[in-house]
């Protein structure tokens, strides 16, 4: 996701758009992701304290509709229409959306990964979460010339099978949570 935003400026060159409204559609999907990311933090905390995995993946499943309506967004070659009507504040919307998205679950992540792992330390969950952030990036970043404008399609078409994955594959437990309570540290 975090690559997307970065290759933007390859993948979006079939539209009639300036270097600047590319960069203003990529800003817009890393401020909604940087607004997100504490609100989302706040309420799971407050309200969904063990809801990490749903909260989680509704946000997956949002991010990856609204990439699938961002890709259609946007013609596959020059000269072709979109899918979708072609609108400048339509895309800005969407990568926001895309953005705040990213934003809700990001944290959440962090934190479904530090409990699933306990004992490990927060850290090291945290870094290996990073050091499959950065390779998906790379992969992004190297396949992003090879597959131009089918790289919306790609990315969205991996949101889906990631948030299928977590769903069906990750047993949500709370090991450090549950280890806490137990000698009585507050949550």
């Amino acid at each position: 996701m975090y690559a997307w935003t970065a290759v933007m400026q390859n993948t979006l060159t079939t539209l009639n758009l300036s270097d600047r409204q590319i960069g203003l559609i990529s800003f817009a999907s890393g401020l909604g992701a940087n607004i997100a990311s504490p609100v989302s933090g706040f309420f799971v905390d407050t309200l969904f304290r063990r809801r990490l995995k749903c909260v989680s993946l509704g946000c997956m499943a949002i991010a990856a509709a609204l990439l699938a309506l961002f890709a259609l967004g946007v013609p596959l070659a020059e000269g072709d229409a979109p899918a979708l009507a072609e609108s400048y504040p339509l895309l800005v919307a969407l990568a926001v959306g895309v953005g705040l998205a990213q934003g809700g679950f990001a944290p959440l992540t962090y934190e479904l990964g530090a409990e699933l792992l306990y004992p490990v330390p927060e850290g090291t969950s945290a870094g290996l979460l990073v050091l499959g952030i950065n390779a998906s990036c790379l992969a992004v970043i190297l396949v992003q010339d090879a597959l131009r404008q089918y790289i919306n399609y790609v990315v969205a078409a991996t949101w889906v099978l990631c948030t299928a994955l977590v769903a069906a594959g990750v047993r949500e437990r709370y090991r450090r949570a549950d280890a806490e309570s137990a000698v009585g540290v507050a949550p």
